[in-house]
């Protein structure tokens, strides 16, 4: 009986014209809220508009980092630095070459080469999509599921919208991760083209400096050299002394500042709900054991799964706000498919109640992603009362439930209980 109905709804899903209408609904999101409504404004952004004057600052031979707000008497507060540039110098160098255009156009050509990097690179074909996941249940449906995220999730829709960092660093880790991929490279050679790439990620953001310990206990000696070639990289074309200035002067002070109210992470979310300051502590607990069960399983996991860890370790441990969680697409497009394959295929040899409960689980755990689609904004916005959880802590929850799903694809299926 499972299998007739099974047979039935897959012939249904095939239906040309159900997957066509599919592909409009994911669509929509994208082209209203990512691209008509900013440019139809002319909306650069205010996050950009920062870059944008940063990377002029450094093509004029100054600082791009604000006197008043680093050098005055009196220490900066919160909604001072949230206006002014806090990242390393390596960022706003890259974006010189757009400071020739207007501050919209350069926006738009920095988001359509970002993005169109991620999705040329991430975007999967029924062929590809088969080939590691077999040929059970719908054959598009290994494709639909990566183009929902590249297509309609929230933390991509606002970088879209805002021209956010996060892009670059998301094309660089997809860039890397292909490279590991490659079977045309030696594994040497894999492995240190990668390191350069995520090197300068972290130059660009300093958060995917989480993957170094997972580099180290896995002996990626070549892939921890690239890191250190990309970071070398990264200083020179930025300038010694700009460098020198973000780590003796800008990242002491923003480090030691409190966050914006308006934001929320795993650690925030613990200390509210703890009656002592252990948030902290939970927190890194929870990236040790993490450290822990890779380090227990080192020798069967490949570069390019680390580097799928990798783009996920910022988002879970440092994630503030909606677009700080862009990153995670890149494992969630890869392992989500795969996670969901293995499951649906469990419900035909195994008990019904475990996979069946995953299944759910991810599906809740994920729809609060997709905030910019008209249902799910509807949810969002007809609650009532005081709310027990805001939608940025439900978000922050279900994206760390996701991460405990998915993170066992990483290490293997003998582990996957």
């Amino acid at each position: 009986m499972f299998d007739q109905s099974t047979r039935s709804l897959r012939s249904i899903l095939d239906h040309p014209w159900v997957r066509g209408l599919c592909l409009v609904l994911i669509l929509y999101p994208l082209l209203k809220f990512g691209f008509v409504q900013p440019w139809a404004d002319g909306y650069v952004g205010f996050d950009f508009e920062i870059f944008y004057q940063a990377a002029l600052d450094i093509r004029e031979g100054k600082s791009p980092y604000s006197d008043t707000v680093f050098h005055g008497d009196s220490p900066p507060s919160p909604d001072e630095v949230a206006g002014v540039y806090v990242y390393p110098a390596f960022f706003a160098r890259l974006l010189i070459p757009l400071t020739g255009l207007t501050p919209l156009l350069a926006k738009l050509v920095f988001v359509a080469l970002t993005y169109g990097v991620v999705l040329g690179l991430l975007a999967p074909s029924p062929q590809s999509a088969l080939e590691g996941m077999g040929s059970k249940g719908p054959f598009w449906l290994p494709v639909f599921i990566p183009l929902c995220f590249l297509f309609s999730w929230g933390p991509l829709i606002e970088n879209l919208r805002f021209g956010q960092s996060n892009l670059l660093t998301l094309a660089l880790f997809c860039i890397a991760w292909r490279i590991s991929q490659s079977k045309s490279l030696a594994p040497r050679s894999r492995g240190l083209l990668a390191g350069v790439l995520l090197g300068m990620a972290s130059m660009i953001k300093l958060t995917p400096f989480l993957i170094l310990p997972f580099l180290v206990i896995s002996l990626e000696w070549f892939a921890l050299a690239g890191v250190a070639i990309g970071v070398i990289l990264a200083v020179l074309l930025s300038g010694w002394h700009l460098t020198w200035e973000f780590f003796t002067q800008i990242l002491p002070v923003v480090s030691t500042l409190e966050s914006s109210s308006r934001g929320i992470d795993l650690g925030s979310i613990l200390e509210r709900r703890f009656p002592v300051p252990v948030s902290g502590w939970l927190v890194g607990l929870f990236y040790l054991a993490v450290l822990a069960l890779f380090f227990r399983y080192r020798r069967r996991i490949t570069l390019g799964e680390l580097i799928l860890l990798g783009a996920y370790l910022p988002t879970v441990f440092t994630g503030l706000w909606y677009h700080h969680y862009l990153l995670a697409l890149l494992p969630i497009v890869v392992l989500l498919p795969r996670r969901i394959a293995s499951l649906t295929e469990s419900l035909s040899r195994d008990s019904l109640l475990r996979p069946l409960s995953l299944l759910v689980m991810l599906f809740l755990s994920l729809l609060m992603g997709f905030y910019y689609w008209p249902p799910v904004r509807k949810i969002l916005e007809g609650g009532t009362g005081e709310p027990l959880f805001s939608a940025l802590e439900i978000f922050v929850i279900g994206h760390v439930t996701v991460f405990l799903i998915l993170t066992p694809q990483l290490i293997g299926p003998d582990e996957r209980d």
